[in-house]
Parts: structure tokens; C-alpha cells; sequence
């Protein structure tokens, strides 16, 4: 019989869940321990993430593993969002190898592929930008709760708009993810949304500025080219108001 668990529970992880952001598999209240007759060694649970890393390199571990990608608890359940069944996860899982293999060693914190249907709310135009309003919902943190909204893909904009500004056009309460579109094509069902940030401690992250056209070209013709893949958009929100995943 098991008595102990030992976990990589981390500073972020904690504060964002007593602060209702996130519900973190991994922080265990005293209440589901006792139910279930566990203790817990959670050797970092003082540190973030960058000095998880710092700690990995003083001890010696590999690069690849002091530096390896983020990955949730929950799996690939996080980064399906909405609706989840075996098509769409088979389809973010091919996804997630190829944004990782293109991606890889460009000194990005986290970067991941995220992906729903492509079923629209609402649709509108704002000065120069044209947009799609998603009928699925993601999460955002304004003031340091959680919030719950509908991703915007910006579908026109003129050519010396602010890409990395296009978030602050819109209610961040309503459209916590703001996205700009990179391909599309006639058919298709999904939409799939690549996620880049730069950050230390994963309070707040920054959306690196990236030539998206030449950078990220070939990595959105390649997801564009998945099964019933309809549109390829680029994340452009920073945390806050969005936070880094979906759900």
C-alpha cells in the first residue's frame, strides 16, 4: 500500500490556486489526505519554475532535462479545448510533435499547439481589424482571478497595425486570448492555436516578438496540412490577461 506521494508541485502552482486561477492537480488539501491516508514530499514547492531549472543545473541533471518543455498534469486534455473526444486529441497530439520539433532550441520558455472547433459566435470589424468570435471558451486572470472567455482570431489588419497590441482592442473580461490568424483554408472543423511565451516564474509571461510571417511559416503550412484542420492562428496575448493555457 502506497503512503507517500512525491510530487513537483512548485510556487506557481500554489499561489494560483488559492488564488482561484487555476485548480492544480497537484495541490492536495490536508481534507483529500487524510481521506485518503497520504503524505506528501513536495522537495520544491518553495521555488518557480526558472529556480527549479537554476536547481536542476547546480545539481548537475542533463540539459535536456534541466531545460525540457512544461507539460500539464492533466496531459493533452488541457490543450484540447471544449468539447474532448479520441479525433480532436489524436489531432493535437500530431500537432504538439511538430510545433515542438520546429520550435525546439529558439530559447522560448514554452510553446505548444492548442486546438478547438472552429464554430463562430460572432464576427466583426474594429477600425482596421477584422475578427471571428470562437463559441468555446478559454481561461484568462484579470487582477489576479480567474476568468472565463471566448478566443478572438483577428483575421485583417492593416500591415503596420501593432500585432503584439491587439489585445488591448478588445475586453479582456469577455476575450481573454487574442489571436492572429496565419493560414486558412475553405474546409476543415478545427482551428489550431500556437501558443509561444518567454517568462521566469510563470506569474506573467510576454508574447516574443517574432517576424510571424517568416518564422512561422512553415511550421503553419505543415499543421495546416493535419486532417480537418480549417485555420492556423498565432497567440498573441500576453499573461495577463490570458494565461498561458486554454483551460
Amino acid at each position: 500500500k502506497c503512503g507517500w506521494i512525491v510530487q513537483g508541485t512548485i510556487k506557481a502552482d500554489v499561489v494560483e490556486t488559492i488564488g482561484k486561477i487555476k485548480t492544480q492537480h497537484n495541490v492536495l488539501t490536508d481534507e483529500l489526505l487524510k481521506r485518503y491516508g497520504l503524505k506528501v514530499i513536495e522537495p520544491v514547492i518553495d521555488l518557480y519554475k526558472h529556480e527549479v531549472r537554476a536547481l536542476a543545473k547546480q545539481l548537475g541533471l542533463p540539459k535536456w532535462l534541466a531545460e525540457r518543455q512544461p507539460f500539464p498534469g492533466p496531459g493533452l486534455l488541457v490543450r484540447t479545448v471544449g468539447k474532448l473526444y479520441r479525433e480532436k486529441l489524436e489531432l493535437v497530439r500530431k500537432a504538439t510533435a511538430i510545433v515542438e520539433e520546429r520550435l525546439n532550441g529558439r530559447g522560448y520558455s514554452q510553446y505548444f499547439p492548442a486546438i478547438w472547433e472552429h464554430d463562430i459566435l460572432d464576427k466583426g470589424v474594429m477600425g482596421d481589424i477584422e475578427y471571428l468570435v470562437f463559441k468555446v471558451k478559454a481561461t484568462g486572470v484579470i487582477d489576479g482571478r480567474r476568468i472565463y472567455g471566448h478566443p478572438v482570431m483577428v483575421r485583417r489588419y492593416h500591415q503596420v497595425t501593432d500585432i503584439y497590441t491587439f489585445y488591448r482592442q478588445f475586453n479582456s473580461e469577455n476575450y481573454p486570448h487574442v489571436l492572429l490568424q496565419l493560414r486558412e483554408k475553405e474546409d476543415g472543423e478545427f482551428v489550431i492555436a500556437i501558443r509561444i511565451v518567454k517568462t521566469e516564474d510563470y506569474m506573467v509571461a510576454e508574447v516574443p516578438r517574432i517576424d510571424i510571417y517568416k518564422e512561422l511559416k512553415e511550421l503553419a503550412e505543415e499543421l495546416l496540412s493535419l486532417p480537418k484542420i480549417k485555420a492556423i492562428a498565432f497567440d498573441v496575448t500576453p499573461k495577463p490577461p490570458a494565461t498561458i493555457e486554454y483551460e
